[in-house]
């Protein structure tokens, strides 16, 4: 005599068990462990922790400031054109390189984290000095290119938060903000980028500090 086969409860559902993926749950929305990620963080964290980051954050925003306060100075409506902006702006990097290379010592850039914020810094360099060089062939009927430099600004620390901590994107938004107070501004705009960048590269410079001079807290330099 066969068993009959029993029926199904009506009201009753098949248990079902996240998929495990890489030792992380599906639903879980947490990375699996080992992402290349966490490297480039910990040697990031490693780097600044471990030398003269602070001093050599704080040194680079003094001298984008006193740059830009020489800018402001030169700067005059009837100004465009003037190959001193330039000339300061190559100043400038001259000095950070050089700022670097006596902090920081001779291998500063060598660490992959701080290799790669270099690229980005390049490439943000190259991008903001060709919107200047657009802005010279469409004419000078408006000042665009200034703002745009916030504008690469939120696109630099936008691109180091997705690679390295979501707290960039608060100096993403801030000059975001800076971009619409110097479209505002225009006759004071290099006052305006210069203080702001000043500011986070003073606000990097303590959280540096804090987390090498006290590494039992749990302050990460970003």
């Amino acid at each position: 005599m066969s068993t009959p086969t029993p029926t199904p409860d009506a009201t009753s559902h098949p248990t079902w068990t996240p998929t495990q993926v890489g030792g992380a749950s599906q639903t879980s929305g947490q990375r699996e462990p080992g992402h290349p990620l966490d490297a480039l963080r910990a040697d990031l964290h490693a780097s600044l922790t471990s030398n003269r980051w602070s001093l050599a954050l704080a040194w680079f925003g003094w001298i984008h400031l006193a740059c830009f306060l020489v800018c402001h100075a030169m700067y005059r409506r009837d100004t465009h054109g003037d190959v001193r902006f330039p000339a300061v702006w190559l100043v400038e990097l001259i000095l950070i390189l050089t700022a670097a290379r006596l902090v920081l010592g001779k291998g500063w850039i060598r660490p992959p984290a701080v290799n790669l914020i270099a690229r980005f810094w390049i490439t943000f360099l190259i991008l903001s000095f060709s919107v200047s060089l657009y802005n010279v062939q469409t004419g000078w009927a408006l000042d665009w290119f200034k703002p745009i430099w916030a504008t690469l600004s939120t696109f630099l620390f936008a691109g180091l938060a997705w690679m390295f901590s979501l707290r960039f994107l608060i100096p993403a938004v801030f000059m975001g903000l800076v971009g619409m107070l110097m479209v505002q501004l225009p006759d004071w705009n290099y006052l305006i980028y210069g203080l702001a960048w000043w500011l986070w590269f003073q606000i990097f410079a303590w959280r540096c500090r804090v987390a090498r001079e006290a590494p039992s807290l749990p302050v990460a330099p970003f």
